[in-house]
């Protein structure tokens, strides 16, 4: 995630990218933002193991705003990365919420919270105020 991340952030804005590149990057960040727990049973030894994906999470919450960061720049190719990243990012907020209000949330969760809402700070402050106010923002 963070070597894809770092080339799209730093490759210039006429060099071509595929559509479907993007779209599985920004898929597969998306994924592993909403990827907390993941649950393996093994029959034979009716016994259920958890893996915390918490701190993958934070990964992709810290590669999700790299990209909507650099956005900013007006570059064509990560604006459509903005686009494909926001409803991950809403989604994920709506996930951790509970845990905030009743004080369940891990560390790696509360830092993947900051780094959103940093995102989305940024993703709204680029945005033209004129733009803010007369028509929907479209995502």
């Amino acid at each position: 995630m963070l070597a894809i991340v770092l080339v799209l952030t730093t490759i210039p804005p006429t060099v071509q990218v595929g559509r479907a590149a993007i779209e599985h990057t920004c898929f597969l960040i998306s994924q592993k933002l909403l990827e907390d727990e993941v649950g393996l049973i093994n029959p034979s030894w009716n016994l259920r193991i958890s893996l915390n994906y918490s701190k993958i999470s934070l990964t992709a919450a810290q590669c999700s705003k790299t990209l909507i960061v650099a956005s900013s720049t007006c570059n064509s190719l990560l604006r459509q990365c903005t686009r494909l990243l926001v409803p991950a990012l809403v989604e994920f907020i709506g996930r951790v919420a509970p845990s905030v209000h009743d004080g369940s949330i891990n560390e790696p969760q509360a830092i993947a919270i900051t780094e959103i809402w940093k995102a989305f700070s940024t993703f709204f402050a680029s945005v033209a105020e004129d733009k803010r106010k007369s028509e929907p923002i479209s995502v």
